[in-house]
């Protein structure tokens, strides 16, 4: 009976992926409201993180990404991967997390009813909106979570300038 109700939570579960696909769903819903440009620049990085595959491999880390007058924090999920086997690393506005969820022990004689959970190796790369110093940058992980937190530069040099084009003088 528990695997019959593993498996109908299993089969919603799946559902719920596939609507989440659908441009025209209730998903984030207070973005698009207030910033539809936010909402669809959203929308277009979530498409990119499915795979027909995601539920079954590491790739895709859940990171939420904020930022306050003191700086960026960015928490991403971590289940059930140790604390050693996870990597932070930064190049100037490029923030890369990666790591290894080890497989356990197979013990001789089981047979598995079913198997869900995912092994392997992890990465994931976040553009932030400034250059970062390294050394005053923050990591913690606490349960599963990792929380990595960026102070606010000084002075913020814009990466992007307008030039303005001047008519040529005859």
């Amino acid at each position: 009976m528990r695997e019959v109700n593993l498996l109908k939570r299993n089969q919603r579960r799946n559902a719920m992926d596939l609507k989440s696909l659908s441009p025209f769903s209730r998903h984030h819903t207070h973005l698009r409201k207030s910033e539809p440009f936010e909402a669809m620049r959203h929308e277009i990085n979530h498409l990119f993180d499915l795979s027909p595959f995601h539920n079954f491999n590491m790739g895709g880390i859940k990171v939420d990404m904020r930022e306050n007058k003191d700086g960026i924090t960015v928490s991403a999920e971590l289940p059930g991967v140790k604390e050693e086997d996870v990597f932070v690393s930064l190049t100037k506005d490029l923030l890369s997390i990666q790591g290894e969820k080890k497989v356990e022990k197979e013990e001789k004689g089981e047979s598995y009813y079913m198997t869900e959970r995912s092994f392997g190796s992890f990465s994931r790369t976040l553009r932030l909106p400034y250059d970062v110093e390294a050394a005053k940058v923050n990591a913690e992980f606490d349960d599963g979570i990792l929380t990595i937190k960026i102070p606010a530069p000084k002075t913020r040099i814009e990466k992007e300038k307008r030039i303005a084009i001047k008519k040529k003088k005859k």
